[in-house]
């Protein structure tokens, strides 16, 4: 997989610990150079092609580069650890640049959340990359989403009520966006009907 090769970032903690979540609409230092790995990532792995501006249209193609990588041979340990950081890096960013969040860059990058700003909703981006790579879950790789715990009976009822789907598509970066979608459309009403309780 020469596409992965060269000098990459640092997938550890690099001396950083703690919370160092970013202020305002900034991209924290801490995730930049993962995110332009995975932009080079996919542009040497499609033959040049730059990310679209559009989110849907840019995980077509990153979805797209993780299914040709997962093709390729076995991922090994330290291939999932180098792609899903830097993926999950660009995905959790545009995702928060999309809806609203914070980053909350605890630990190590599959301990990641990005946290929306809009209800309380997380979600787990590097974990979701390393599982859209592999295909299936991941040990040590966290992927689900997490909210108040009072809604959370009502959130796995709701995605239950969607039916079965693909499981290629479950594990793809579109899938999960459109399931944090559905998560933030559900949230939203459980605060609204919250707060007119009281």
């Amino acid at each position: 997989m020469s596409e992965h090769s060269g000098d990459s970032p640092d997938s550890g903690n690099s001396g950083n610990s703690g919370n160092s979540g970013n202020s305002g609409d900034a991209t924290p230092p801490r995730i930049e150079a993962f995110i332009h790995a995975a932009a080079d990532y996919v542009r040497r792995s499609l033959g040049g092609v730059e990310l679209p501006a559009d989110l849907p249209a840019a995980l077509a193609y990153v979805d797209h580069y993780l299914t040709k990588t997962r093709s390729a041979g076995p991922v090994t340990d330290e291939i999932l650890l180098l792609v899903a950081t830097a993926i999950g890096a660009w995905f959790g960013e545009r995702a928060r640049q999309e809806l609203g969040g914070h980053w909350e860059l605890d630990g190590e990058p599959a301990n990641w959340r990005v946290a929306l700003d809009a209800v309380e909703l997380r979600f787990a981006p590097v974990g979701m990359a390393a599982e859209a790579l592999r295909g299936a879950e991941v040990d040590g790789f966290p992927a689900s989403l997490a909210t108040r715990k009072a809604f959370t009976p009502q959130l796995e009822a709701a995605f239950e009520a969607v039916g079965p789907v693909d499981e290629a598509y479950y594990y793809s970066l579109t899938g999960r966006y459109e399931t944090i979608l559905h998560a933030l459309e559900v949230v939203a009403e459980l605060t609204k009907r919250a707060t007119e309780k009281n």
